[in-house]
């Protein structure tokens, strides 16, 4: 794999405090990680390299829902506000695991799983990510947003069955669309 496979992820400067103080975000740089993929429809089983970036909504919030005196982030896209909840959060995101977990179908080639883990019922972790092929053994994977949610607040397409992370995989190394559950 060559230097610049992150080519196109971004890599997050610091968050700047009001005080001067500074948050790191490097937890949020791209990483990579291999997953297999079983054999089927006379394909044998194969590694797959999946490279994953994050948004900055997995660690901000629109600043319309931030409070009376938002900290601002902002990149050359966008300015949100700095959301410690999500902020914290986001430290969890490298740990998914997402070939072992239920994804759903949000909509529009995107993606949600939900993670339960150390949360108090009724809320849950949403993470959301869409997911596209760089070549015929590498998929590019971006974590658009991620926050605590109540779980009678659905977002679209989870109240339909559950997708795996492999099959998702699968059709999009294949180049097919996924636009609701097998």
């Amino acid at each position: 794999m060559g230097v610049n496979w992150a080519a196109g992820l971004i890599r997050w400067h610091p968050h700047i405090r009001p005080n001067g103080g500074k948050l790191s975000l490097s937890h949020l740089h791209p990483f990579r990680f291999d997953v297999w993929l079983e054999a089927e429809r006379g394909k044998p089983k194969r590694l797959v390299n999946i490279h994953v970036g994050f948004s900055c909504h997995v660690f901000t919030c629109d600043v319309g829902n931030a409070g009376a005196a938002p900290e601002l982030y902002f990149d050359d896209r966008e300015t949100r506000a700095f959301d410690e909840e999500r902020y914290n959060w986001s430290f969890r995101l490298k740990g998914t695991e997402l070939e072992k977990r239920k994804c759903y179908f949000a909509g529009s080639e995107h993606f949600v799983t939900l993670d339960v883990e150390g949360m108090r019922d009724p809320l849950e972790y949403r993470v959301f990510f869409a997911i596209r092929r760089k070549d015929s053994s590498t998929l590019e994977l971006v974590v658009q947003s991620a926050y605590v949610s109540k779980k009678d607040f659905s977002p679209r397409g989870l109240g339909k069955k559950p997708i795996r992370f492999c099959v998702i995989a699968s059709r999009a190394l294949a180049r097919q669309r996924v636009i609701e559950a097998p």
